[in-house]
């Protein structure tokens, strides 16, 4: 009997301790929220406090110096406006220059490719001259186009020529003219 009064105190005892412990984090748990609303709070202030500090050099940098600052600013400003000015209409005189060696350039472009079908012409009419003073025999060679599936063996090389290939062998064939087949 005497143990079991025994047992019984120390039972209320530890339900007592257990009791104080969770009111003991209750208590705990109320003080950390606590803290951490301080923390979040002071956090919030010192961002705060940055903003109006970067506000009041910026306003000090702009409204706090002398008319000279002001002045000398205002020139450096217009002497660099002056020299991207004069930089602009440089490149601006460039590119004009540039465009009109270009169009220079086309036109001689395509003078020399009138020359080059004029020489041709001149070529051909040669060409046949001396064919009718040898005898009136031509070679004309017409390729077709290869069937959609298959890659020609044959290929144009140049007017009068064309490419046989035949495994890892070439032949070259020359004619009086050689029609693409993309020709007419």
């Amino acid at each position: 009997a005497e143990q079991a009064a025994a047992l019984q105190l120390k039972q209320s005892e530890l339900d007592k301790v257990a009791s104080e412990l969770g009111e003991t984090r209750e208590g705990l748990a109320s003080a950390r929220a606590l803290l951490d609303s301080q923390t979040e709070h002071g956090a919030k202030m010192e961002q705060e406090r940055r903003t109006l500090e970067v506000e009041y050099r910026s306003y000090k940098e702009h409204h706090g110096s002398s008319n000279a600052q002001q002045m000398e600013a205002i020139t450096e400003l217009k002497l660099t406006v002056d020299n991207l000015s004069r930089q602009v209409e440089s490149k601006t005189q460039e590119v004009v220059v540039k465009e009109t060696q270009s169009e220079a350039q086309t036109a001689y472009i395509d003078s020399l490719r009138q020359k080059l079908l004029d020489a041709e012409a001149q070529r051909r009419a040669l060409h046949n001259a001396v064919q009718e003073l040898k005898g009136n025999i031509r070679v004309f060679c017409r390729l077709r186009p290869p069937p959609a599936d298959e890659l020609s063996a044959i290929q144009p090389v140049d007017v009068g020529q064309l490419r046989v290939s035949h495994g890892a062998e070439t032949y070259d064939f020359n004619f009086d003219k050689v029609f693409r087949p993309d020709t007419t």
